[in-house]
């Protein structure tokens, strides 16, 4: 028998509408069946190009014809058409499931003796197979008509594959070029615009080695997304695969894709250690590979407005503007955008979301996802994600048809994509709303313990350790010196909060990080001390008597907060810095003291005694001293608001502004419990009968005050059967002079939650009056309006209503699930979680609920003083005029253990441009503007011991301080 005729059986009427989006299986077969019978071999001998019949209507009595016949055909064959087949006549190639189980069922069934050919040779008649069948179903995609010069196709086609049989491999490439020169200008017939082809190449800690190495030895062009970790362990582990990336990265033949030295949860981070991971990933990147990536992406999720200012402030050039493991991000029709971000600033970024390189649908479909792409995208783009030497075959065929012509595309590195397209339109800016991060859903599916207290522990650790740093830089600018010790425990502050931060999602429970947070208040009382032991050396007064206590202030904001004066036995006088004191020396003592400085209050030796009635005038009214912190039955009051614990559940009946309001919100506590209608992104209505119900047992009043009242309430929470599922205690306290409730809860559940984490949940439930309340989260140390219903905000959720704001301060509790438009959830214990202990707080009209959080973790240190007062009793070390604009960062500039400067880290966070003033306790020589690398921009105006700087919406500021004196 004499071959005449390749057929391929496909399951359509027409090209038009066959089906493309297929499983893996149907698209391996139909893929197979069309290319293998581009084989050198059976074109040489046909000398015709294979054709394509209906499978619903196949040639009747086919003579001297190999036909393959996929599986996903043979149903839709008339009945008995392959039994009447005569196999004299015709070669049935089925039941195979691949191509190279299809060329070995034609190697056996071919009537002559079969010839063997160079692997590489015949993958490029493959590829040309692929290449035809992709550039007609792109036409059609397109709405057009075939313009391919068939006859001229056929004839390069069929010479081709007689120098493949004459052993010629230099009139193959020839011939090849020219048949794929021909699909090239058919395409560009009705569509001249070239696709860019994008290879995405992911790695990971188990993907550095022999699979990586083949990768880059293939020769193509790939972007290597990598972290500046995973390059630190291919420089220790694998020398091999990092000379082969250094000579790729010359040729110009691959390109790092990245930034970060490691890819953690980045939108429950505050952007300061964003900062610090870049700064550490571009070191290591410097470090190994002699270059460093201008094209930001990440493999996990880790998307946020703010990330445009920092990328665009660090140099890069483009960014990927996706994410490739879970988590919602918005999506346009365009590749190729022009980012805006929260601040102003702008970078370009890659918005496509890219194919899965591994999955033979993703190649059936191509023509399909290319023609779409084709038909909207100003500048198209095609990405395929990969892990190392783990594509489809049909992938390389793609890869050798980008070799010979842009039929299909053309691979591209991603610093020339972002240098030479340009994006349509103007800039884009997405509001916070449409990312939503897939962090705790992922954590409580892969049983990573305590999902939920890891965080309020790094986030103590994070404050904790920056008060440290802000320590031992006030004594630094008291005494003009940056010595050894202080060198020291700021290198071991700062290695706890990187370690923490970097192993945030190791599997270690929250003690582990409890444990480093204990550590880093040891360095805090440590550097306290020897604050307060130079502050002695240099500011005493040797004529003064007596001893009392030194409060310091190490925040950028004022801090107002009640303290504990140990040692005491009379409490201190009610005069600045003093706010309001109780009775006895060991009651806690209301203070206030200003950003960055230290209050000396001395010793008081007379018993408190409030004066009965003071008179301002001869017809003035008389004025009695009594204290503005009343408690009476349940309800407790001071000079800002009213509230109030129920008696029945335990929680809070009432909040309300002072003296006299209508009451604000309550609070509850309550275990959700799954119901089958849950779905992650939260419900229209919540009715409360899928809560669990809050039965106090006792409530009492703890302690009456001034200047501190406290109210306790026990009990139990059950179901709606009235089964156990909980027990808890909770205390509300109030002080005078502070606009804040604090609320600390104890939980003992019987019933743990097994459910997913956003339906199956013990939570604080708070519930407000007005549905028309705009509700703001925490964005790291930015705020933002959200209307979402699953919020993730670490540090506060703020609602401004028409008359009054209310805060909930919960940081380190960064989930909360709102229900309707009157109730908010946050998340307390879901599944895996150990933590029983929790603290948050509400507060009424606060302008800067960031400050307020932080003052909830860290309220000032009270240092007993051993000497002499010092003198003055009161100073402060910077200033900023402005309270929207915080120091997150400093490190000093010293010179054989002498300070000459400071570097400053400034964030805006209130969403309101301007100028800052930042004055210092000594006198400024010169500023300057630094970029993410730390180096000079631009000088800053200063004068005398203050400097200006400039500020957009949420923009990051880092500036360099020379001193005179230094």
């Amino acid at each position: 028998m004499t071959i005449q005729q390749l057929i391929v059986l496909l399951p359509c009427y027409s090209l038009e509408d066959l089906q493309l989006d297929r499983n893996d299986e149907d698209a391996e077969q139909l893929l197979s069946a069309w290319t293998t019978l581009y084989h050198p071999l059976l074109l040489h001998k046909v000398r015709f190009l294979p054709r394509w019949e209906r499978a619903y209507d196949p040639p009747s009595d086919p003579e001297n014809a190999l036909i393959a016949l996929p599986t996903v055909s043979e149903t839709c064959l008339p009945a008995s058409w392959m039994e009447n087949l005569n196999p004299e006549k015709v070669i049935l190639l089925r039941n195979f499931k691949d191509q190279p189980e299809l060329r070995r069922q034609m190697e056996a069934a071919w009537p002559e003796p079969w010839p063997q050919f160079e692997e590489s040779i015949l993958q490029q008649f493959f590829a040309l197979g692929f290449a035809h069948l992709q550039a007609e179903l792109m036409t059609r995609q397109l709405r057009y008509m075939s313009n391919l010069d068939e006859i001229r196709f056929r004839e390069s086609a069929l010479k081709a594959a007689e120098a493949a049989c004459c052993g010629e491999p230099d009139k193959v490439r020839s011939h090849l070029q020219r048949a794929f020169d021909l699909l090239s200008e058919s395409r560009e017939y009705f569509y001249p615009v070239q696709n860019h082809l994008i290879d995405l190449t992911l790695t990971a800690d188990t993907t550095l080695g022999a699979g990586l190495l083949r990768e880059l030895r293939e020769g193509g062009r790939i972007n290597l997304e990598m972290t500046g970790s995973l390059a630190a362990k291919l420089a220790r582990s694998y020398p091999e695969t990092l000379a082969e990336l250094k000579q790729a990265l010359a040729e110009n033949r691959a390109a790092i894709v990245g930034g970060e030295y490691q890819e953690g949860p980045l939108t429950l981070l505050p952007q300061s250690l964003w900062v610090r991971n870049f700064q550490r990933g571009r070191a290591e990147y410097e470090s190994h590979l002699q270059t460093s990536p201008v094209v930001f992406g990440r493999r996990r999720y880790g998307l946020s407005p703010h990330l445009p200012g920092i990328l665009a402030a660090a140099g890069f050039v483009g960014a990927l503007h996706f994410a490739l493991d879970d988590g919602g991000f918005p999506v346009g029709n365009q590749s190729k955008f022009r980012w805006e971000g929260e601040d102003g600033q702008s970078v370009d970024a890659l918005g496509r979301i890219p194919l899965d390189a591994s999955r033979p649908s993703t190649f059936l479909k191509l023509a399909d996802s290319v023609g779409r792409i084709l038909d909207l995208d100003h500048a198209a783009t095609t990405i395929f994600a990969h892990w190392p030497d783990a594509v489809s075959p049909w992938y390389r065929l793609l890869r050798i048809t980008a070799g010979y012509s842009p039929v299909l595309g053309a691979f591209r590195l991603l610093p020339e994509y972002f240098r030479d397209t340009q994006y349509v339109g103007g800039r884009t800016q997405h509001p916070a709303e449409r990312y939503t991060s897939p962090y705790l859903k992922q954590w409580v599916a892969d049983g990573l313990p305590d999902p939920i207290s890891r965080w309020t522990q790094l986030f103590r650790l994070l404050v904790k350790a920056e008060s440290v740093v802000n320590v031992l830089v006030m004594r630094a600018l008291v005494t003009g010196r940056w010595d050894q010790k202080a060198s020291e425990i700021r290198a071991a502050v700062t290695g706890l909060l990187e370690d923490a931060a970097y192993e945030a999602e190791k599997p270690v429970d929250h003690q582990a990080i409890a444990a480093r947070v204990g550590d880093c208040e040891r360095m805090l009382a440590g550097a306290v001390r020897l604050f307060a032991e130079n502050l002695f050396q240099t500011a005493a007064a040797k004529d003064a008597e007596g001893s009392g206590h030194i409060l310091l202030n190490s925040h950028p904001f004022s801090q107002r907060g009640h303290v504990l004066l140990a040692g005491t036995e009379f409490p201190p006088k009610t005069e600045r810095p003093v706010l309001a004191t109780g009775a006895r020396g060991s009651d806690p003592v209301v203070v206030e003291v200003p950003a960055f400085s230290y209050w000396a209050i001395p010793r008081s030796d007379v018993p408190y005694q409030p004066e009965v009635e003071k008179r301002r005038g001869l017809f003035s009214r008389r004025v009695t001293d009594e204290t503005s912190l009343r408690v009476e039955g349940l309800a407790v009051q001071n000079e800002f608001f009213r509230l109030k614990v129920d008696e029945t559940t335990g929680g809070i009946a009432a909040f309300a502004a002072a003296p006299v309001g209508r009451n604000l919100l309550g609070q509850k506590l309550a275990l959700r419990l799954p119901i089958a209608s849950d779905a992650d992104d939260g419900e229209a209505d919540d009715p409360e009968r899928h809560y669990s119900r809050m039965i106090a047992e006792s409530v009492e009043v703890a302690c009456p005050g001034p200047p501190v009242a406290e109210i306790v309430s026990r009990g139990r929470l059950v179901n709606l059967a009235g089964d156990l599922v909980a027990r808890f205690e909770q205390r509300v306290s109030v002080a005078q002079r502070l606009p804040i409730a604090r609320i600390k809860i104890h939980l003992e559940p019987e019933r743990l939650p097994d459910g997913p984490p956003w339906a199956n949940y013990y939570a604080c439930r708070f519930a407000w009056n007005d549905e028309t309340a705009e509700v703001y989260g925490s964005s790291g140390w930015c705020r933002g309006k959200t209307e979402v219903s699953l919020l993730e905000s670490p540090w506060y959720v703020h609602l401004a209503t028409q008359k009054h704001a209310l805060t909930f301060l919960a940081p380190g509790l960064p989930f909360h699930r709102r229900i309707g438009l009157r109730r908010l959830d946050t998340l307390l214990i879901v599944k895996g979680e150990t933590a029983r202990e929790f603290e948050l707080g509400i507060g009424l009209d606060l302008r800067y609920p960031l400050q307020a959080a932080l003052q909830v973790i860290e309220p000032p240190a009270a240092v007993p003083i051993v000497s002499a007062l010092p003198n003055p009793a009161c100073a402060w070390m910077i200033h900023v005029d402005v309270r929207n604009v915080l120091v997150t960062g400093m490190s000093p500039l010293s010179e054989e253990e002498r300070l000459t400067g400071l570097r400053l880290e400034l964030w805006e966070s209130e969403g309101r441009a301007g100028d800052a003033v930042i004055r210092f306790c000594r006198p400024v020589r010169s500023a300057y503007r630094l970029d993410l690398w730390q180096r000079e921009v631009e000088p800053l105006p200063a004068a005398e011991d203050a400097v200006t700087v400039s500020f957009a919406r949420f923009q990051r500021r880092a500036i360099e301080v020379r001193f005179r004196d230094a």
